[in-house]
Order: structure tokens, then sequence, then C-alpha cells
């Protein structure tokens, strides 16, 4: 969306980011563009009639949302709509990731296309390899409905990484806070991890919440590498201080009921020049209203602590 404006386009941003659309509707002219993040549930729900649109884009695919679509090949079959359905003269865009899967690449209908070379990117605002496979699939999207080459570099340069998406929320106490309540999957929270890791400063993470069904092996051995300690919470939280006792004994971590209490733990254990993350993994709804309810709670948290300093 941010390219799409910076081309002088009309743009209207939307779906499971956080807004609907629906409102805007009579203010959307043909000539505008909008751009939609769709779930998986949304995906599921939507009736036939839906009109694909002319450029899709894929930008990973693991186990999630199990305990809700039963099977992984559900799952897939939920997000593989977006490209089954597209017409002939639509654009798929897939990851890195999947453009050698048959499983993907059977579900194309239209012209497929792969992510711009991440060198040709301009330095990005938001942290981490994921976030440059990201702005590399917006570049590609952007070049093929006709952005300059100028637009794809300004409008990528210029975004602010979007709250609670591995935001640093404030310095205090001589610690970042960085607030990832949106990483809901293991493997955000490993991208989380690793684009913080230094091999300077340590990281304490807020793990945990409502269990989606899916392993959380990998994510607890990315923590260990990664982070200094971790605080797990929720409902989660005695399930992953068990992988990582059993597994790293060694590693410094606690379970606990709540955020506020996963907080205090992280802040007592951390020293000056340390980072303090929520980034769960997991989702939220055990105790929270949703994933941003969870990522207020926790600024709140941090606004307290700089209020006391």
């Amino acid at each position: 969306a941010d390219v799409l404006r910076a081309d002088g386009r009309g743009t209207y941003l939307g779906g499971n980011i956080g807004s609907s659309l629906l409102a805007e509707l009579p203010r959307i002219a043909t000539d505008d563009w909008v751009v939609l993040e769709l779930s998986s549930f949304q995906l599921t729900h939507l009736s036939k009639d839906f009109s694909m649109p002319e450029v899709a884009v894929v930008t990973n695919f693991s186990p999630n949302h199990l305990n809700w679509h039963e099977t992984l090949d559900n799952y897939r079959q939920a997000k593989c709509r977006l490209l089954l359905e597209q017409s002939l003269g639509g654009i798929a865009i897939l990851d890195t990731s999947l453009l050698q899967s048959d499983d993907w690449k059977n579900c194309i209908t239209g012209r497929l296309l792969g992510p711009v070379a991440c060198d040709e990117l301009p330095p990005l605002e938001t942290p981490g390899e994921h976030n440059r496979r990201n702005a590399a699939l917006a570049a590609a999207a952007a070049r093929a409905v006709g952005c300059s080459s100028e637009a794809v570099t300004r409008g990528l340069a210029s975004f602010q990484t979007l709250p609670g998406r591995l935001q640093l929320v404030a310095t205090a106490a001589g610690r970042q806070y960085y607030n990832d309540t949106t990483a809901t999957t293991p493997e955000s929270t490993i991208a989380a991890v690793r684009s913080l890791d230094d091999g300077c400063s340590a990281t304490w993470l807020m793990a945990g919440g409502s269990d989606k069904g899916v392993a959380l092996d990998n994510m607890v051995a990315a923590i260990v590498q990664h982070a200094g300690g971790a605080a797990f919470f929720g409902s989660t939280a005695e399930k992953l201080r068990s992988l990582t006792i059993s597994r790293y004994p060694g590693f410094s971590s606690t379970a606990v009921k709540t955020l506020d209490e996963a907080f205090a733990w992280c802040h007592e254990s951390s020293r000056v020049g340390d980072r303090i993350v929520l980034s769960p993994g997991c989702a939220s709804l055990d105790q929270f209203h949703n994933f941003r309810h969870r990522g207020e709670r926790f600024n709140e948290l941090v606004d307290d602590i700089a209020k006391q300093h």
C-alpha cells in the first residue's frame, strides 16, 4: 500500500490487518487500488462469487490454526483459494520457500512470479530478514502492476514498523522494549529472536498464550539459541517450560500465569543494555480479547516502567 501511494495511486488498505473496508465502498473509485490482508478463516468463508484479486501474494506457509482447520491440508487449501480462483490474467507471487513446492505451483491459474532480489531493496526502518523478504514480495507485486522503481524504493524506505510487529515502543530503565504481539505462530517468534540477536546485548523473551495445536519444539530451540532467557505465560506456559527444561536445563526460564508476571520476571532478570521482547508465538484468547489487547497491556507495563525512571 505504501509503494502504491508513493506511485501516486489512490490506495485503500484493510482486511485482517485491522480495518474493514465495507464502510469505504462508496468512496472507492474504479481506478483506486485496494490492498487486503486475508486470513485463512476469511478465505475459507468467502462465497464462490468472490472476485479473486488481480495480484495475489502468499508470504509463507507453516502449520498454524490446526485447532480450527483440523488438518494441515485444510489450512493449505484455505490459503490456496487466493490462487485457485484467479483469472488467467491474474498474477500470483510466492515467497522463495514456496516456489519449489508442487502443492503451491499446482494452485496457480494465472502468471507466477517470485520476489525481487533482496539486494535490490533499500535499507528498511523495520528490522529483520523476514521483513526484507516481505518487502521483496511487496516490491514484486508493485512492479507487476507497473509501479516505478523510484516509487518502490521510496515506499519501502519510508515504511514504518506497524504497531505490535517487532515494534520498538520505548527505551526505559536502560532497556529496549519491543512489542511483537502479532507473532502468533512459532515461526514469527523464531524470526523475531533471530532478528534481534546481535551477539552483544541479551534478549529476554515473553512467550506463550493459548495453544493452536502446532509443534513448539523449534520455537523453544530458537529461543534458547538466540535469547538470554524467557518467561513463559498463559495456557502454554508449562508446556513451553517443560520442553525447555527437558532439552536445555541450563537455560534461564520460568513459567507464570500472566503477562504481567512474565514482564516483571524479564525486567528483574535483565540488565542495562538488554532487550525485553513480547513475541508470544501463540494465540492470545486464553487471557485477552485478541492479540491487540495483549499488545496494549504490554505497552501499559512499559509505560509504568518509563514513569518510574
